[in-house]
């Protein structure tokens, strides 16, 4: 059995918990809902938020309402209080209704008893309130850090910007791949819903809003980024067999500079699927595949773009190349926090 399959048997052994770390799908094409209830429970904690408010309808029919939000982490970097939701206050909530589960939200909107108004996500505006917070961006916030002039290389803090996410019929899937993906449910199937730490290339088409650093060491660099907690070394050292590496969740990662690109060629991964981002994820990857990786300063050494390269004779018929697929922007003052993701088996 192959270290792809036996990482595959194991995921396929772990109990379906349906928590907050999964894909947006069931929210795409979900209405916005409006209730007004009582906060029963608070879980602040990554990797979403959640609180859950009892409701009274017209009827006297009590419901439970499940709400779901970012992650602390990025909350806090919008100026939203650990404290901004409490149990027993009564709140009028506004959010995206699930499609796939009953009185569950993605929540946009919070109105406290104060009258301040809590936006939850940068793509919705104040709706019942001139006093808001989370709406207005953070000087650490992407849209109006101050980035300085003077290019310090790739060696300092990112915070992505852009996801230019390829159309499903886009890709070169082999039959057996889009037979697999067809079947594979991303609130049943995901591993990373048991807080399974994510291999590659999830480790990094799926960092959101996470930070990530790089850092100069010895006959390497030093990837750090906050998504999960993670940590890539890649290895500068062109004297190493490469074929002699164990094979990890992340694989194996060496590194050269062409110019000022960094060229990152991946393989000895036995992580079992192959991810970009919702909705484009659970398609299979075999222990064959390369990933090669490059990471482009442009814009006076300001921005940083992100092409990949996936060679999988078994998900793909031919390499699959994404020019530009992901754009970070320097963050002075920014900094990593712990992402610790927390099992929370009480979410429905």
């Amino acid at each position: 059995m192959s270290n792809t399959q036996k990482m595959l048997s194991f995921v396929l052994l772990l109990p379906h918990i349906s928590i907050g770390h999964h894909s947006r799908v069931e929210f795409a094409d979900g209405e916005i809902q409006e209730i007004e209830g009582e906060v029963v429970t608070v879980f602040w904690q990554n990797p979403h938020a959640h609180f859950t408010i009892k409701t009274v309808g017209g009827n006297g029919v009590e419901a439970i309402w499940d709400l779901e939000s970012a992650d602390i982490v990025t909350l806090n970097r919008r100026g939203v209080p650990r404290d901004a939701v409490r149990v027993g206050e009564r709140l009028r909530v506004a959010g995206f209704r699930s499609t796939r589960r009953e009185n569950y939200l993605d929540v946009t909107n919070v109105l406290l008893p104060s009258g301040t108004e809590v936006v939850f996500t940068t793509r919705a505006e104040p709706r019942w309130s001139d006093d808001a917070i989370g709406a207005i961006r953070t000087e650490n916030d992407t849209n109006v850090a101050e980035v300085s002039s003077d290019s310090l290389g790739i060696f300092r803090v990112w915070t992505r910007t852009q996801t230019n996410l390829p159309e499903l019929s886009e890709l070169p899937l082999t039959d057996s791949a889009r037979t697999a993906q067809d079947a594979f449910d991303p609130l049943a199937d995901d591993p990373v819903l048991s807080c399974i730490i994510p291999g590659m290339p999830r480790s990094m088409t799926f960092t959101g809003p996470h930070p990530i650093e790089f850092l100069e060491g010895n006959n390497e660099i030093v990837l750090r980024m906050e998504y999960f907690d993670h940590v890539r070394r890649i290895h500068m050292d062109e004297s190493v067999n490469v074929d002699e590496q164990p094979a990890t969740p992340l694989g194996y990662s060496a590194g050269y500079w062409d110019g000022e690109t960094l060229v990152v060629t991946t393989t000895r991964i036995n992580w079992p699927y192959f991810d970009l981002n919702a909705p484009l994820l659970g398609f299979p990857q075999s222990d064959a595949v390369e990933i090669v990786e490059r990471f482009k300063l442009r814009e006076n050494g300001t921005e940083l773009a992100y092409d990949i390269t996936v060679s999988d004779p078994a998900t793909f018929t031919e390499p699959l190349v994404l020019r530009d697929y992901l754009i970070w922007r320097a963050q002075p003052g920014v900094r990593r926090e712990l992402h610790d993701c927390i099992v929370n088996t009480d979410i429905r």
